[in-house]
């Protein structure tokens, strides 16, 4: 954290106004995040509320997609910011881990399942007597279905790796911070 770095010999004001600058920062981060998050949730009731009509379902879903995506984006910006505070080796690994899921989420992941969702939807406009009046829809929900299931794998195996992570770089957060205090 900037205010962490300062020392007692620099002037109590650029302290404070450091300090003010860096939180309003993270917060308007979180804040705006928290937007999306909302905007997210409301495409996916708007998705679940199409259940009845599987080409609008498939578009919203890819609707879904396209949000998920720009809040992925969005949240390189807050994985970068507590980069700058990592404080050892174990820190260095966990950002390491969740920016490589970030970039591969953002990358391909998200991509492919929007442009798949996308296609569905198309294909369906395209052939409704095919895929609505003969039931061709159910291959492409089965299809949809394991394709979330393999993410929904993958995200399991993903935090399994992720979590003693976390536990052991908040044990070096504070030891970092002990050893801060103990040095002011």
């Amino acid at each position: 954290m900037a205010v962490r770095t300062l020392r007692s010999d620099h002037h109590p004001g650029l302290l404070v106004a450091g300090g003010v600058a860096h939180s309003h920062s993270r917060t308007l981060a979180v804040r705006v995040r928290a937007q999306f998050s909302t905007l997210l949730v409301l495409v996916e009731a708007f998705s679940f509320a199409q259940l009845g009509n599987p080409g609008r379902w498939f578009a919203f879903v890819a609707a879904f997609l396209a949000v998920g995506w720009l809040l992925f984006a969005y949240d390189l910006r807050l994985i970068r910011m507590r980069v700058r505070d990592r404080t050892g080796d174990v820190s260095n690994r966990l950002y390491a881990l969740v920016k490589r899921d970030q970039w591969l989420n953002l990358g391909l992941l998200l991509p492919a399942f929007f442009l798949v969702n996308v296609a569905f939807a198309i294909l369906i406009h395209l052939r409704p007597e095919f895929f609505l009046k003969r039931g061709g829809h159910i291959w492409l929900i089965a299809l949809q279905l394991i394709a979330f299931g393999g993410y929904l794998s993958y995200v399991i195996v993903f935090y399994s790796k992720l979590a003693p992570l976390i536990a052991e770089a908040r044990a070096e957060w504070r030891a970092k911070s002990r050893a801060n205090e103990t040095s002011t």
